[in-house]
């Protein structure tokens, strides 16, 4: 099994601020989502991902922060908040996203991890996709062609990410990678 080596640069509270590194490998099946059929929610649009790397990665993560924190149960990522999904169905029904999706192979998207970062008591890997941004630029067109409004959706206002640990809110926001704790680099 092919496996993928993150680095994990942990900025440490001390009397003076030190770094130290710690190799994670998060498995290859990360990105094997292929193999996860397409799922249709009734109010967003989300990507599927295999279970078992994530929880992986929790427990690597959890070891170092040595954090009171439950994994979280969803392996599944937003490409359109529902928020989102409401506003692109003012001028595109739900088996338009559908379709959309599915035309860009939806479940095929390749996902970089780049951060685990914190808001608001919520561990997030945030991720960088091309993937994902080339499915909501579609979507975009088609809404503003339509004569949608430009400012209920914006395919650029968009950071994909994964709960690490147990949340029950949705952060239908644009996150930026200045709010991590933890930079994960592929090699």
């Amino acid at each position: 099994m092919l496996n993928v080596v993150l680095f994990l640069t942990l900025a440490l509270s001390c009397s003076t601020r030190q770094e130290e590194q710690a190799a994670l490998i998060l498995s290859s099946e990360f990105n094997e989502t292929s193999v996860i059929p397409f799922h249709e929610f009734p109010i967003s649009l989300k990507m599927v991902i295999p279970p078992a790397p994530v929880l992986d990665l929790f427990e690597r993560w959890q070891d170092l922060e040595d954090l009171d924190v439950v994994p979280s149960q969803d392996s599944s990522i937003y490409v359109l908040y529902p928020i989102e999904y409401s506003s692109l169905r003012e001028k595109l029904n739900h088996d338009e996203i559908m379709q959309i999706a599915q035309q860009y192979y939806l479940q095929n998207s390749r996902l970089v991890p780049v951060c685990i970062g914190e808001w608001r008591g919520d561990y997030l890997v945030l991720l960088r996709s091309s993937d994902l941004k080339k499915i909501r630029i579609a979507l975009q067109k088609i809404f503003i062609t339509r004569g949608g409004d430009p400012q209920k959706f914006n395919a650029a206002n968009y950071t994909p990410y994964l709960e690490l640990t147990e949340s029950n809110i949705v952060h239908s926001f644009p996150l930026r990678e200045k709010g991590c704790s933890l930079s994960l680099d592929m090699i």
